[in-house]
């Protein structure tokens, strides 16, 4: 088993139904103090008591089954390679999922009511048309009202 196997393995929990299942099959009923100080010392954690304490449920458990099991009855395993939902019959019905179904989530709030929209103004487009200088006094009327503007700024400056 390589590192990453082993670490994966270490890492693995089982219920104790699942323990219980293991233990009546190999025959232990009962664990002695030795192997639960090998447990706490595994552990590192937990005493060996602490350990004896937990195992009671577990090996009552065992017991239980060892006795289910020689009176006859059978365990019927689950079929694990089923998809998620509901199955479906050879009928073609469905059948119905033994969890039941989950609580409704919230109604939302209804939403506000929004404000109409306003209506959109008329865009003004872009077009090749004569700047307002050109339509008061021709081409040079820039350069006519900067002229005017200079000479206005010098008088200015004299006075």
């Amino acid at each position: 088993m390589g590192k990453d196997t082993a670490d994966k393995a270490a890492t693995k929990s089982f219920t104790g139904d699942i323990v219980a299942a293991l233990l009546m099959a190999s025959g232990t009923t009962t664990i002695s103090m030795k192997q639960y100080e090998l447990m706490s010392s595994l552990d590192g954690k937990k005493s060996a008591s602490a350990f004896q304490h937990d195992f009671r449920c577990v090996l009552a458990k065992a017991k239980e089954l060892k006795a289910q099991v020689d009176s006859g009855e059978e365990f019927k395993a689950v079929d694990g390679g089923t998809k998620k939902g509901p199955k479906r019959k050879a009928d073609d019905t469905i059948d119905a999922p033994l969890t039941p179904p989950k609580t409704p989530k919230k109604a939302k709030a209804a939403p506000k009511p929004r404000t109409p929209a306003k209506k959109a103004s008329a865009k003004k487009t872009m077009s090749p048309s004569p700047d307002s200088s050109e339509l008061q006094g021709g081409e040079n009327a820039f350069e006519e009202a900067f002229e005017t503007f200079i000479k206005a700024e010098r008088e200015w400056d004299d006075d």
